[in-house]
């Protein structure tokens, strides 16, 4: 399981969500997993700098959306490690 929580997140609180995700896993005794923080991203991974909901649509109006640095990055890795 990868899971992604960014620290612009308003819609969850991302400090305990990154917890509460690691600590459940654990507990379950899943081998497999990585739980990412990803700073200065929204709920959906966006690039934000408030965490606004409003903003991914007024940065994509504007041509300013953009993916999160690191998120692809740490996707690709994954998806790569899953295959080794």
């Amino acid at each position: 399981m990868l899971a992604f929580f960014g620290d612009r997140d308003t819609q969850i609180d991302p400090i305990q969500g990154t917890h509460a995700y690691r600590e459940a896993l654990k507990r379950a005794s899943n081998p497999n997993f990585r739980v990412e923080f990803i700073p200065g991203a929204n709920h959906g991974m966006v690039s934000a700098e408030t965490g606004c909901l409003d903003e991914p649509y007024l940065k994509n109006e504007s041509g300013e959306w953009t993916t999160a640095p690191g998120f692809l990055d740490t996707v690709e890795e994954w998806l790569e490690d899953l295959h080794r």
